[in-house]
């Protein structure tokens, strides 16, 4: 495992976020809500004066991103010195993106477009002296047809469907819940 002091999670302060806020700070950790369409800065406040290594962005929106990806994105990143790392072959929704912190600081005094702050992923992929690499993920490559994201309302009744046809939203992995879907899209 990963040597994880602190947990911090940057979230959103739009009222939509307070139930997010509430249930991380039930959990244990520390919720740091910010600006909601500044997203670097909301990670800025987040980091405060940690001594992180890594920073780690997952979204909402992505509620299956796999622990054991995040996990071994970021020993690529620190055992490779890269400056960023983002996941391949998963489900739209499962992935995430890490960056080394230093990195990520080097943006702080930059004046960052609207367009940057809140989409930091162009601004890192887009950064050609950077070293960088994707972590391919331990799933088919078929994964990536895949999508677990909830965007839409169309999307939470499609994962409420997946996990209704494969158990419990307990104890089911996210390898099997890939194997369920591309199954069922063979069967189409």
């Amino acid at each position: 495992p990963l040597p994880v002091k602190t947990l911090k999670v940057a979230i959103s302060e739009d009222a939509r976020s307070a139930i997010q806020i509430k249930k991380v700070r039930e959990w244990g950790y520390t919720a740091v809500p910010g600006h909601a369409s500044n997203v670097y800065q909301r990670f800025i406040s987040a980091l405060g004066d940690t001594d992180s290594r890594a920073v780690i962005r997952v979204t909402a929106d992505n509620p299956l991103t796999d622990p054991e990806a995040i996990r071994e994105g970021v020993l690529k990143l620190i055992q490779e010195d890269l400056d960023y790392v983002w996941m391949e072959h998963c489900p739209k929704g499962c992935g995430c993106d890490i960056f080394k912190t230093s990195s990520f600081l080097s943006f702080r005094d930059k004046n960052l477009t609207e367009e940057e702050k809140e989409h930091l992923v162009y601004l890192f992929r887009n950064k050609p002296e950077w070293k960088k690499a994707a972590y391919v993920c331990p799933f088919p490559q078929e994964a990536s047809r895949l999508s677990f994201t909830v965007d839409t309302s169309e999307d939470y009744q499609a994962m409420e469907k997946l996990f209704s046809r494969c158990g419990s939203s307990r104890g089911i992995s996210l390898p099997d819940l890939i194997r369920d879907s591309l199954a069922q899209t063979e069967k189409l």
